[in-house]
């Protein structure tokens, strides 16, 4: 979420109004409410997280349709783009996944090349 909020400040969340619902009166922000619950559509990114640290891929690469119900307008697809870069980002730079992309294919270094160790 800091990843998103540096993206918003930057103007590179197509669709997504403040930072925070309460203190900015925008529907569309990144927080909703004073318990820091996530904001409208960001529960994409948060499972885009979760897959690339699960499976060690970028969600970038996932070529199928995803069907998420709800309203299908927003997330836009260019935000949608933004939250599976941002997930990849964001589990890729962290140096406690142990996920790598030295060369930026998308994918782990660990799961390239086997002699490669990703720590835990």
């Amino acid at each position: 979420m800091v990843l998103a909020a540096k993206y918003f400040i930057r103007g590179e969340l197509p669709g997504i109004e403040g930072l925070h619902r309460v203190i900015g009166k925008k529907e569309r922000s990144l927080w909703r409410d004073q318990l820091g619950h996530l904001g409208p559509g960001f529960e994409r990114l948060e499972g885009y997280v979760f897959y690339a640290t699960l499976y060690g891929k970028s969600p970038e690469l996932i070529e199928e349709k995803i069907l998420f119900g709800g309203n299908a307008s927003f997330p836009s697809t260019d935000l949608d783009r933004m939250f599976r870069k941002i997930a990849w980002q964001a589990v890729s730079e962290h140096p406690h996944t142990g996920i790598t992309d030295e060369n930026g294919n998308g994918i782990n270094d660990a799961k390239e090349n086997p002699v490669l160790k990703s720590s835990p």
